[in-house]
């Protein structure tokens, strides 16, 4: 299900290669399925996670992990999103 769940949601986006997705919740089921295959598809991939799973996104080649909880009580246009990850 969480497969066929990311599959459709980047059918649906036209997601390219070369192409930047942000996943909120990229290390729950659909989020990870959706990194790994925008990760396979060529895109940069940005992810929301909790603080624990950092680590784990960077195993999957996230470019960029943000701190869930900070993006969500802060203002995402003030330029702090309380980036945790490269």
């Amino acid at each position: 299900m969480a497969a066929d769940t990311a599959y459709q949601t980047l059918a649906d986006i036209g997601l390219k290669s070369r192409g930047t997705l942000v996943v909120d919740g990229a290390a729950g089921g659909v989020g990870t399925v959706t990194v790994q295959l925008a990760r396979h598809l060529g895109a940069t991939v940005i992810g929301t996670a909790s603080e624990h799973n950092h680590e784990y996104l960077r195993s999957e080649a996230v470019a960029l992990s943000i701190m869930r909880t900070v993006l969500l009580e802060r203002d995402p246009w003030s330029g702090d999103l309380g980036r945790v990850g490269a």
